[in-house]
C-alpha cells in the first residue's frame, strides 16, 4: 500500500509529503481548515490554528469531519488529544452571534449563549468602551447580561477584540446596500474585440463573496497570479450592482483597473473616477490607492 501524505503533529502542524500519490487529494482536504506556512520543494508545512478552525466552522465543517479528513490521509495515528483539542476550539464558534438590532441598520446586537463568555466580556474595559449591556428579563442585581448593543462603525473592532480573547463571532448582520448601479459584464467579446468568457472557478469565487445570504458579502478571495482576480472583482460588481470603491497598490494599477472596466463591462468613462495623488475625483466607481486612502 502506498504511503499516505500527511504527518500530523501534536503541536497542530501538518506536514505534506508532495511526492506521495495522494498528495493533491490531501492538499484539497487541508485547505478549508489550515493555513499554509512553508512550501519548500519536498515537504509543505500547514498549521491548524484557532482562526482556521473557526473559519472552517463558519463554512459548516464539523470537528468530526476535520478529524476524519486528517485520519484518512495521515501516515501515522493521530496524536493523542488532537481530536479533543480541535473539538474544543471549534465549539467556541457560534456562542457569540452578531445581528441587526431591530429595524435600526446603524446598531448591531451581540448575543452570548454562554454565561462565562458574558462574564469575561464584562471584565474587559476595552470591549465595554464599544458595547452597551442590555438587561435580561428576570435577572437580579448582579446578573450578567447576555446581550449587548454596539454602533455599526465598531463592528470590526469588537470582532477583532473578541478574537484576541479567543471567542469568534458568528456575524449574521446584513451589510448596508450601496447606491444602485447598473453594471454588467460584456458577453462573448470585450470592447476591444477579444474573446471574453468567465471560467468556472471565477464564477464560483464571485458567488462565494457576493452570495445573497445573511452575513455574506465580505471576505478574502485568494487566487494565484494570472488566475484573473480582476475579472473576479468585476464579476462581484456585476452581481451586487452598487457603487464601488476599488483600492490598489499604486497609480499604475489604478489605470489598469480603469482600462479593464471599460473593456470588459458596460460602465462608461463618466461612471469611473480616479482618486490618487495626481487626480482627486469621485464617481459611482472610484479607484484609489491604499496610500491616498490612509493619507
Amino acid at each position: 500500500m502506498p504511503e499516505k501524505s500527511l504527518i500530523v503533529q501534536s503541536n497542530m502542524t501538518v506536514l505534506l509529503d508532495v511526492h506521495t500519490p495522494d498528495a493533491e487529494a490531501a492538499r484539497e482536504v487541508l485547505l478549508p481548515f489550515t493555513e499554509l506556512e512553508k512550501s519548500p520543494e519536498h515537504i509543505h508545512t500547514y498549521r491548524i490554528s484557532p482562526l482556521s478552525l473557526w473559519n472552517a466552522a463558519s463554512a459548516g465543517l464539523s470537528p468530526g469531519a476535520i478529524v476524519e479528513a486528517l485520519a484518512a490521509h495521515s501516515r501515522y495515528e493521530l496524536p493523542t488529544g488532537l481530536a479533543e483539542k480541535i473539538t474544543s476550539i471549534t465549539s467556541r464558534f457560534g456562542k457569540l452571534t452578531l445581528v441587526q438590532s431591530g429595524d435600526d441598520d446603524r446598531t448591531l446586537l451581540l448575543e452570548s449563549a454562554d454565561p462565562l463568555i458574558s462574564a469575561e466580556i464584562e471584565t474587559s474595559r476595552v470591549l465595554l468602551k464599544y458595547l452597551t449591556p442590555l438587561s435580561d428579563e428576570g435577572g437580579g442585581a448582579n446578573a450578567v447580561s447576555s446581550r449587548y448593543t454596539l454602533p455599526l462603525e465598531y463592528r470590526g473592532t469588537v470582532k477583532w477584540e473578541l478574537i484576541k480573547l479567543g471567542y469568534p463571532v458568528d456575524d449574521r448582520a446584513p451589510l448596508i446596500r450601496g447606491t444602485e448601479l447598473a453594471v454588467e459584464l460584456r458577453e462573448g467579446t470585450t470592447a476591444s474585440g477579444a474573446p471574453f468568457i468567465l471560467r468556472d472557478y471565477q464564477k464560483e469565487a464571485a458567488r462565494a463573496l457576493a452570495g445573497d445570504v445573511p452575513g455574506a458579502g465580505y471576505g478574502v478571495i485568494a487566487l494565484p497570479c494570472g488566475a484573473g482576480k480582476t475579472v473576479v472583482g468585476m464579476t462581484v460588481m456585476s452581481l451586487l450592482k452598487c457603487n464601488t470603491l476599488i483600492l490598489t497598490a499604486n497609480t499604475a494599477a489604478v489605470h489598469q483597473w480603469m482600462s479593464e472596466l471599460l473593456d470588459k463591462t458596460t460602465l462608461t468613462r463618466e461612471e469611473i473616477a480616479e482618486y490618487t495623488g495626481m487626480k482627486k475625483e469621485t464617481a459611482p466607481v472610484t479607484i484609489a490607492t491604499y496610500q491616498i486612502l490612509c493619507w
